[in-house]
């Protein structure tokens, strides 16, 4: 008799189990994350760069005009930056002065107080350029998803014109992710 019992007793709670079951749910939300690293060049002519920190840099011409003429000498730099943006974004590029622009101001008579060049991007498949010519200009890639790789980043100055009034030249050039309309 004591062993029936003890049989029925376990028994018992197997045949309760056999329609029993736990539902564990798993969830977690990734936060929106975007990052753009330290740039490295990819080639120069006439230019190099310098960085600040991870999220600044400078670049440098090495000469801005011959020093014959006055005229400014053709430069270019391509710089890469390991980027990633898990979300729907727009990588901005833009100028402050438009071009390299005379810090002491603009020249007068015949010589010029700003160098052009032409600023382009690639990013996610997507590539955009702008013609800097004097205005604060800036440009919008689009990305609908998600993207992890390299921003490439191409500055360009053509050279020629006429002389350049002497004086320190400078533009701010600035690279970033942000929401997409």
């Amino acid at each position: 008799l004591l062993l029936a019992g003890l049989s029925l007793a376990c028994t018992g709670p197997v045949l309760a189990q056999d329609g029993a079951f736990t539902e564990t749910r798993l969830g977690a939300v990734a936060p929106p994350v975007c990052r753009i690293g330290a740039p490295q060049v990819l080639s120069s002519q006439n230019a190099t760069f310098q960085a600040g920190s991870e999220s600044s840099g400078q670049v440098s011409i090495s000469q801005l005009a011959d020093a014959q003429t006055g005229a400014a000498l053709p430069s270019r730099i391509a710089l890469s930056f390991p980027a990633v943006c898990n979300h729907t974004h727009s990588l901005v590029v833009r100028s402050a002065q438009g071009g390299l622009a005379r810090l002491e101001g603009p020249a007068g008579g015949d010589f010029a107080s700003r160098v052009d060049y032409r600023l382009a991007a690639r990013w996610a498949g997507a590539s955009g350029a702008a013609d800097l010519a004097g205005a604060p200009r800036f440009f919008a890639l689009s990305v609908a998803d998600g993207t992890d790789g390299v921003i490439e980043v191409d500055l360009q100055a053509p050279g020629g014109g006429p002389s350049l009034v002497a004086g320190t030249y400078q533009d701010q050039v600035v690279v970033e992710f942000t929401a997409a309309p």
